[in-house]
């Protein structure tokens, strides 16, 4: 999935990927792959977009999207959350455009 999206114009730098969800299949079928440390991307050496479920290994939890800037992750700059796993490309691309604009 990551590999779809819009980066131009961005340094990327892949700190984990572990999407491993199947966007085709029920998330009750993939239980475990539902956990805080999905995706975490380091952009431009300023920027961090990470993506995680909460809570962990349950269908009640959200993924959610947050930009943290320099490092400062008591503090996000950006934060969205959503339930299905057929959002989150969207939301993924809106965090890097985001991204892009304070980059500028």
């Amino acid at each position: 999935m990551v590999e779809n999206l819009d980066f131009n114009g961005l340094n990327v730098t892949y700190c984990y990927d572990k999407f491993l969800i199947q966007l085709d299949k029920p998330l009750s079928e993939q239980i475990w792959e539902l956990n805080e440390d999905i995706i975490q991307l380091q952009i431009d050496n300023k920027y961090t977009i990470d993506l995680g479920y909460y809570p962990s290994h349950t269908l009640n939890g959200k993924f959610k999207v947050c930009i943290i800037k320099d490092s400062e992750w008591s503090n996000p700059i950006w934060i969205k959350t959503c339930k299905s796993q057929n959002i989150l490309f969207n939301l993924l691309q809106e965090a890097i455009d985001v991204v892009k604009k304070m980059s500028l």
